[in-house]
C-alpha cells in the first residue's frame, strides 16, 4: 500500500509518500531499516525496536511505513507499537538509547507521556536533513 500526503505551511507545500513495509519479511525489514541510512550503534537500537514490535503484535506484523518527501532529505519510518500495550516509560529501555543518540536524555520526555500508551514511533531523517524521533502517545477512545 502506498499513499500520498500534501502538507502545507506558510512557506511551502510538501508532497510525502507513505509506503507500507508491513508485509515485508521480518529479516528484510531489519535490513531495510538498519542499512537504509542508519549507521553505527543506531542500527542495533532500531533492530531491537523492530523486534520488540513484532514480538508484541497479534499477527507478528506490526504496521511499518516508510515516509519520504519530494525534494527534501526526508526519509523516516513510522512503527506502530500500540498493540504491545506498553506505556512510554515501559519502553524506556528501547527509547532512551535513541534519544541519547540525538543528544537528549530520558529527562526530556514530558511527564504527560511517561505513563501514557505508546502508540507509534517515527524516526529517521527529517526534511531538513536532521535525525529525529517522535513518540506518539496517549491515544484513547473518545
Amino acid at each position: 500500500m502506498v499513499f500520498l500526503a500534501a502538507k502545507w505551511s506558510r512557506e511551502r507545500m510538501a508532497l510525502n509518500t507513505y509506503r507500507s513495509l508491513t508485509a515485508m519479511d521480518h529479516r528484510a525489514k531489519q535490513h531495510h531499516m538498519a542499512d537504509h541510512f542508519f549507521a553505527g550503534g543506531v542500527r542495533k537500537d532500531v533492530v531491537a525496536l523492530l523486534d520488540f514490535a513484532r514480538a508484541n503484535d497479534p499477527d507478528d506484523e506490526p504496521v511499518l511505513l516508510e515516509v519520504s518527501e519530494e525534494g527534501s532529505d526526508r526519509l523516516s519510518y513510522d512503527l506502530m507499537t500500540a498493540d504491545a500495550g506498553r506505556s512510554v516509560t515501559q519502553m524506556k529501555v528501547l527509547v532512551a538509547p535513541l534519544l541519547h543518540r540525538l543528544g537528549r536524555t530520558w529527562a526530556d520526555v514530558p511527564d504527560a507521556a511517561a505513563h501514557a500508551l505508546l502508540g507509534h514511533i517515527a524516526l529517521g531523517t527529517g526534511s531538513n536533513g536532521d535525525p529525529f524521533i517522535t513518540l506518539y502517545f496517549g491515544a484513547r477512545a473518545v
